[in-house]
């Protein structure tokens, strides 16, 4: 059972000494297993590593965020909003997958819902790109379906200088790329770019 939905809010001051030692579940350290937990807990444990993939290209990005901003942070709220919605709801199991009654989501609805309120989450409107200042020089631009934070970090060339900025005039075609990725599996074409 994931940790309550409420305490993710509060201020976390672990005992330093026996048995936490410092460390709570909801901790940032813990936020991936939280995850894990809530995706198994709504029942979407065939979705466990689509979600870890896609979270993955995004490991490291958090250091040049705000708290708040968080990839893994955001998403374990998203679950366990959506935990507290599932429990403060009546759902009817059903033994067809397809079958809906009022009430109950399929798993494909689920995933749908949980899809779009992680786009809305801010690190997903981050972009960045290697750019040595010197025109015509194209920049290198970080597309995260395609390279993880840290592969593009260590790309470097020469005297390129990282930029990192929040955009969210040019993503709608990002946030439809993701959405497809995490519910279909696909990754957008060289043609379609990213």
């Amino acid at each position: 059972m994931p940790p309550r939905l409420r305490s993710q809010y509060e201020r976390h001051s672990p005992e330093r000494g026996y048995p936490q030692f410092g460390r709570d579940e909801m901790d940032r350290v813990h936020a991936i297993f939280v995850i894990a937990r809530a995706l198994a807990q709504l029942g979407l444990n065939d979705w466990l590593a689509q979600v870890m993939h896609w979270l993955g290209n995004y490991d490291g990005l958090e250091t040049m965020l705000e708290d708040w901003e968080d990839p893994v942070i955001g998403v374990r709220k998203v679950l366990l909003d959506h935990i507290t919605k599932q429990e403060s709801s009546v759902l009817e199991p059903t033994s067809d997958p397809c079958e809906m009654r009022p009430g109950a989501l399929n798993s494909m609805a689920l995933k749908q819902a949980i899809v779009a309120d992680c786009l809305k989450l801010d690190f997903v409107s981050y972009c960045a790109s290697w750019d040595a200042g010197v025109p015509p020089r194209a920049r290198r631009v970080w597309v995260p379906l395609r390279q993880s934070w840290m592969e593009f970090r260590e790309s470097r060339e020469g005297e390129e200088h990282k930029s990192v900025w929040y955009s969210e005039s040019a993503q709608p075609r990002q946030r439809r790329q993701l959405s497809d990725f995490l519910l279909l599996g696909t990754l957008p074409t060289e043609r379609e770019g990213a």
